[in-house]
Order: structure tokens, then C-alpha cells, then sequence
């Protein structure tokens, strides 16, 4: 799972501040020697060596000149993250064939398969095949039954 990691230093208050996924989890005071060493390392410390450095992947990475703000961080994050599916609903979308062309049909939605309801306006098959152009939301497989009837 992705994790949007980000840090930010400020030279007049003499600290960094790490934050995932938007929020601050770390502020800590850093050291000249730390910061003028003029290596910047990501995922690692040192070249070569094994350090125990970061062991994953790393993407979309960014350099400032300047220290982001904790709201700037936090919009940066839900930038990036970008929209989150939160559920997924079941959905039926019908379709017919063996229609005779010329003939009017009338969609028909039935929960118990013994009380029919008329689905929107009935129509002129002008083809042997239909996709109804309307999607239903069902909770359960079993819940919805359709049928077409032919209508005067």
C-alpha cells in the first residue's frame, strides 16, 4: 500500500517535521554538520553500504526551495492521493435479443416475480437486440427480475 511521505525544514527555527499522508508524525532539531554535508540521500544514508535503509518503492519525488506549510503538505497529500473509491454498489444493466423489429416493447421490473411495474416509456424495437440504456442498483442478485412485455 502507498504511503505519501513528506518533510520539510525550516532553517529559522533550526528543525524538520516528517509527515505521512498529510499528517505531522515526527519534529525533530537538526544539526549544521546534518545539514550541510551537501549529500541529499533518499532511502538510504550512505552509498554502497548496508545501512538498513529503506526497503520498499519510491515515487514522485519533490524538492523545494522553500519549507511547505502543514496545510500546503496536507493539500499536496490530498492531491496526490486523488479520489478514493469508498464502496462499490451492485448494478444491473439489461439487455435483450430475439426482439421483432418494428414491434413495441414496455420494460417491466418485478421484486417478486409475481407484481410487474411498468419502466419508463415503451418503445419501438428497431433492432433484434436491446441493451436498456439505464443501469439499476440492486443490493442483492436475487432482488430485481426484468422482463419486456409487448405493448399497444
Amino acid at each position: 500500500m502507498w504511503q505519501h511521505f513528506a518533510a520539510t525544514y525550516s532553517r529559522t527555527a533550526g528543525f524538520i517535521k516528517t509527515y505521512v499522508n498529510g499528517i505531522e508524525s515526527n519534529q525533530n532539531a537538526l544539526t549544521n554538520q546534518l545539514l550541510h554535508s551537501g549529500d541529499l540521500f533518499i532511502g538510504g544514508a550512505t552509498v554502497g553500504g548496508d545501512d538498513g535503509g529503506f526497503d520498499g518503492l519510491i515515487d514522485d519525488v519533490r524538492v523545494y526551495n522553500g519549507a511547505l506549510s502543514d496545510q500546503e503538505v496536507a493539500q499536496l497529500y490530498q492531491y496526490e492521493s486523488g479520489p478514493t473509491i469508498i464502496t462499490l454498489m451492485k448494478a444491473v444493466n439489461p439487455s435483450f435479443t430475439k426482439l421483432l423489429i418494428g414491434v413495441n416493447y414496455q420494460l417491466q421490473v418485478s421484486g417478486d416475480l409475481k407484481a410487474w411495474t411498468n419502466q419508463g416509456t415503451p418503445f419501438t424495437a428497431t433492432n433484434t437486440s436491446q441493451v436498456y440504456p439505464q443501469y439499476f442498483n440492486v443490493a442483492s442478485w436475487d432482488e430485481l427480475f426484468f422482463r419486456f412485455q409487448v405493448a399497444p
